[in-house]
């Protein structure tokens, strides 16, 4: 087999595979929106340095995602010994961890794409006016992660309170 074939064939064996599961993704997912939001709540920060800080947190969480993504997908051809037989057959060593790789980047593609910033013009999620359009209708002013995130954060407070009563 040629080498970009072979790469080509085993990104598209895990794709399928995470397709089925969809354990990775999720996991890779959820890492980053834990990572953000633990950032997030830890520092005490303005506006300003919010919007200096966001870019350097969200690029370690994706790092990070990236690299736990890598190791799950090894992880998973290890426990059914899968890496073994694809050792033994005449492909080269690289290939396999190219199509791992490929595979990977397209995973962290969708988180970063569901985890980061909105990229429509005009969205900054900082600035509640920029949520608005012309009609006065509320947009929601960044990705599903970010509002996730907001959802959480407004959600622990009422939890709080509920257990003051009990």
């Amino acid at each position: 087999m040629n080498f970009f074939n072979v790469i080509r064939w085993l990104a598209w064996k895990d794709l399928i595979s995470e397709m089925r599961s969809r354990e990775n993704i999720s996991s890779m997912f959820f890492f980053a929106l834990i990572v953000i939001l633990i950032f997030s709540f830890s520092f005490s920060m303005d506006q300003k340095t919010a919007q200096e800080l966001m870019p350097g947190i969200m690029w370690v969480a994706f790092i990070f995602t990236g690299i736990i993504g890598l190791g799950k997908s090894f992880t998973a051809e290890l426990q059914n010994d899968c890496l073994e037989n694809l050792q033994m057959n005449p492909i080269p060593r690289g290939a396999i961890y190219l199509g791992k790789l490929v595979s990977n980047l397209l995973f962290m593609l969708v988180v970063e794409v569901d985890d980061g910033p909105d990229p429509r013009p005009g969205s900054d999620a900082s600035d509640p006016a920029s949520t608005v359009d012309r009609s006065g209708h509320h947009r929601g002013g960044g990705s599903h992660g970010w509002r996730s995130a907001g959802r959480i954060g407004h959600a622990l407070p009422a939890v709080d309170r509920a257990a003051d009563h009990f």
